[in-house]
């Protein structure tokens, strides 16, 4: 008697295989990763920012010659 799951050399049964198992597990594999992704993100909202950047530009209006649609700087 052969054993018609048994999987063939070369073939495509040895990956069916792997999609049939996970597709019987996807929720002992979905719910530690759903568990774990929402612990980081509460974690990750909790956590005090421990640097804040602040940015001013300035423009040295001497230098600069608007010229028909064009700015010219020295």
């Amino acid at each position: 008697m052969t054993d018609s799951r048994a999987s063939t050399p070369g073939g495509l049964s040895g990956i069916r295989e792997i999609f049939r198992l996970v597709n019987r597990h996807k929720l002992l594999i979905l719910a530690p990763m759903l568990l774990l992704a929402g612990v980081g993100w509460m974690i990750a909202s909790l956590t005090v920012p421990r640097f804040a950047a602040t940015a001013a530009l300035t423009l040295d209006v001497s230098k600069v010659q608007v010229l028909d649609r064009e700015v010219v700087s020295r």
